[in-house]
């Protein structure tokens, strides 16, 4: 089920927007021009010019020349290789869940985590935070395992767990410093009797895999490391509010995504404790709050009873493999939790998916509790709810496909989404119906396509052109052609206020709906036009500062 829900129409409902046809140019340039203009710094993390390590943009390459031998354009066989690793992630998480669980707990708590709608959504997609839930869970059963004197082979798994800390630190900002976080204070209480050769071949391991990074750290004079300290001061400074209201916020959001995560319900509102004008603090709850206050509770009760079951066992348990689950569970969720309460007023969804696993283990808890004291009963009690939570997924899971169906064919207007933060639902598909209406007035008189969309779509819509062999750029307002196509492509819900700042310069010809999409199709008022054409050859200013530097391996060799 798991393996279906995250191929199912993948490559007509595919997301693709910004940063997937920012990576696309990436990798394109490499299967076109040679490996060795694949990069030495990855992804820019968000909100600044912080870049990552490569190893995103290495294993997208991968995929993308498996996908050539299946004529697969590079972004759908980019997002089959994101697919892939999700799906990889049930494996290991079940092997995961039996370092502590019976057999029949870990396959019911497998099977949810397989259908959570929000793991589901982030399998669907290319995104370097997609590749979090297969490398992190993959990192910390491979530290288990080397930290089980009981066990076979520990020195090979302490290599490939040093592997997997290797790529998951490349793969998102805060991955970088909550899982070396966890595996440093993990070693220092269980403190592992390897010798020197393995903490050195260790050492060497981490090192080849962050020598791109470091070649372009000495070939630029440092300027990645510039932005690393920068965006850490930025992000500090940004959170001025006090120890306890983030504690409390991150409290709430905690909670609130663990439920997301666990049943798929995005409607839910949690109660929220502010500060009155006299200073004193209430609890606030309006009319979404009230209706989801129950599920809410619920989702608390689950959350607090699973903490709490692990502290409680931890004190009473000797020494074993089940002790060092718990351990490292306990010093995931307080290193997570006190990273993220240090971010909690700009929480994004996707930061979730370093602790997703999380929600699923206290269930387990809770479930392994109602089993031991309950008997029979509790048995019961806890398939039920392994089981309701199964269907309510699947039922959300449902309803998004159906709005991807029909997200070509009409305007889909959608209520709350907390997964991916969508104001409506934009398809693959839907972009290349797009691109191919463009495409055909290009083909009519040969004139530039002059662009103008949503900044979501911006970039992505000129991608698919640019493989279309269509030449084409954004709408500059200040240079008008004679000879030109002139499109807007907005979201249809939007409406067509905006066309105001175009309409004084340009006349309306034509408007044409494709779903959740709208293309208008302009042509240039003649007092208005300043030039005949464009000249094609003109050098492009980069408009950039202050980013750091990144280098192609041509550059080096």
């Amino acid at each position: 089920m798991g393996f279906f829900l995250r191929v199912y129409h993948l490559d007509d409902w595919m997301h693709f927007q910004l940063d997937q046809s920012r990576d696309a140019y990436v990798i394109d340039e490499a299967l076109e021009k040679g490996i060795s203009h694949l990069p030495l710094l990855g992804p820019r993390a968000g909100g600044s010019f912080l870049r990552l390590g490569p190893a995103f943009y290495y294993m997208n390459y991968i995929s993308a020349k498996i996908g050539l031998y299946f004529q697969q354009p590079s972004p759908i066989a980019i997002t089959y290789g994101i697919m892939f690793f999700n799906v990889l992630s049930i494996w290991i998480f079940f092997l995961f869940l039996r370092r502590y669980f019976s057999r029949n707990i870990s396959l019911g708590i497998t099977a949810l985590y397989s259908v959570s709608l929000f793991l589901v959504l982030y399998s669907r997609f290319s995104w370097n935070p997609n590749l979090l839930p297969f490398f992190i869970i993959f990192t910390l059963y491979a530290l288990l395992k080397a930290t089980d004197f009981e066990a076979k082979k520990t020195q090979k798994w302490f290599y490939l767990m040093v592997i997997g800390l290797s790529v998951v630190t490349q793969l998102h900002f805060l991955a970088f410093i909550i899982l070396p976080l966890i595996v440093i204070i993990y070693l220092l209480i269980k403190w592992p009797t390897f010798n020197l050769k393995v903490y050195l071949t260790g050492l060497a391991i981490l090192l080849f895999f962050y020598s791109p990074v470091m070649i372009n750290e000495i070939k630029s004079g440092g300027s990645n490391t510039q932005e690393f300290f920068s965006t850490i001061t930025k992000k500090s400074n940004q959170e001025k509010k006090g120890w306890i209201n983030k504690i409390i916020f991150n409290t709430e959001n905690h909670n609130d995504y663990y439920w997301l995560i666990l049943t798929g319900w995005e409607r839910g509102e949690i109660p929220r404790i502010i500060k009155s004008r006299n200073n004193n603090l209430k609890v606030q709850c309006k009319q979404e709050c009230q209706k989801s206050l129950f599920f809410e509770i619920l989702g608390l009760i689950i959350f607090l009873t699973g903490v709490f079951l692990i502290l409680k066992k931890l004190w009473k348990m000797k020494k074993g493999s089940q002790k060092d689950f718990l351990l490292l569970v306990l010093i995931w969720f307080f290193v997570s939790f006190f990273v993220l309460t240090l971010l909690a007023h700009n929480l994004s969804p996707r930061f979730f998916l370093i602790s997703a696993f999380l929600p699923f283990i206290f269930l387990g808890l809770v479930i392994s509790f109602l089993r031991k004291n309950f008997s029979n009963i509790g048995i019961w009690l806890g398939w039920i709810i392994v089981a309701s939570f199964i269907v309510s997924n699947l039922f959300f899971i449902y309803q998004r496909f159906q709005q991807l169906e029909l997200a070509s064919k009409k305007n889909i207007i959608i209520k709350k989404d907390k997964v991916l933060k969508e104001k409506t639902r934009v398809t693959w598909e839907q972009e290349n119906l797009v691109a191919n209406y463009l495409k055909n007035y290009y083909r009519k008189n040969n004139y530039p396509i002059y662009r103008s969309a949503d900044p979501h779509y911006q970039r992505a819509i000129g991608y698919l052109l640019n493989k279309k062999k269509v030449y084409n750029k954004s709408i500059d307002l200040s240079n008008i052609y004679k000879e030109g196509n002139y499109f807007v492509i907005k979201t249809t819900s939007s409406g067509n206020k905006f066309l105001n700042k175009f309409l004084n310069k340009f006349i309306l010809l034509e408007t044409k709906k494709i779903g959740t999409l709208t293309i208008y199709h302009l042509k240039p008022r003649a007092e208005f036009i300043n030039k005949i054409k464009e000249n094609k050859h003109a050098k492009k200013r980069n408009n950039l500062k202050n980013k750091a530097i990144r280098y192609q391996w041509k550059d080096i060799f």
